[in-house]
């Protein structure tokens, strides 16, 4: 009898601390001209924020347009987002740093002297997925 009562409560403990995957649909506005892709990187720690390449690239399209993170367990994350107007990969930036391409963060977070922290272009993504508006901040 106890046996089967402790089996019993490790199943369903198992069952109720699973997890399933969200997805983050994002809509990205603001990229004129429509040349060049939007690179897209999302994050999930303050840890790894800004410290890796876009993970997901679309061609950039005048007005807006959709990129999609799928399975992605729920909890906080960060987006980071360019407009690489002329397709090498970077944000191109002038003199002192400043940016020379169109750039957004989640949250509304703001760019000041560089990249806005972690915390404040953190959201939540909540086990039923999400989306989310976020338009480009233009450079010039």
């Amino acid at each position: 009898m106890l046996r089967s009562t402790v089996l019993t409560a490790a199943i369903v403990a198992g069952l109720t601390t699973e997890t399933r995957a969200a997805d983050l649909d994002v809509t990205i506005g603001g990229a004129t001209p429509a040349t060049g892709q939007i690179l897209l990187s999302v994050f999930d720690s303050a840890d790894d924020w800004m410290q890796s390449p876009a993970a997901r690239r679309t061609n950039a399209i005048t007005g807006s347009g959709t990129a999609a993170a799928s399975d992605l367990p729920p909890g906080r994350y960060g987006i980071a987002i360019i407009h690489d107007a002329n397709g090498n990969g970077v944000l191109d930036t002038g003199p002192l740093r400043i940016p020379r391409e169109a750039f957004a963060f989640s949250n509304g977070a703001r760019a000041r002297f560089g990249p806005p922290w972690f915390d404040r272009a953190a959201f939540t993504l909540p086990p039923e997925g999400l989306s989310l508006h976020i338009p480009l901040t233009n450079a010039n």
